[in-house]
């Protein structure tokens, strides 16, 4: 759902109207449930199991073999750091080993030792900019 169609009320709090409705619907659709606009008990299980590969980069910590769109942004960075070759990705990615592979580069030109695992240092010299 388009965020501009987000409507929310004095208190901030998401209006569950007909623009929430029909993408409530249209999730059912995409997960083979019944399309009836209810966000009810099976609606909300499946939304929030598909919804857990849905995180921004320092939202947990990463390792080899995670997968998510946290990781999409971790690479993403990378490639625009150009430590990997190519054109950024959406969706959901899986930290492989091409990817340790990159990110220990930009690691090793930052001073900052691998230990296999993301941690804030590594998160806030990934989203640094060149010119900060």
């Amino acid at each position: 759902m388009d965020k501009s169609k987000v409507k929310t009320n004095y208190s901030g709090y998401v209006v569950y109207d007909e623009n929430v409705a029909d993408a409530v619907k249209r999730f059912q659709k995409d997960m083979g449930l019944t399309e009836d606009g209810i966000a009810g008990t099976t609606t909300i299980t499946k939304l929030t199991a598909y919804a857990e590969n849905f995180k921004k980069l320092g939202d947990r910590v990463l390792s080899v073999g995670m997968s998510g769109t946290d990781v999409t942004e971790m690479k993403n960075l990378l490639i625009e750091k150009g430590y990997i070759e190519g054109t950024a990705s959406k969706g959901v990615s899986t930290f492989d080993v091409t990817l340790e592979t990159a990110l220990k580069a930009f690691l090793n030109d930052v001073g900052i030792e691998w230990t296999g695992k993301t941690d804030s240092d590594i998160v806030f010299y990934l989203k640094k900019k060149y010119n900060d």
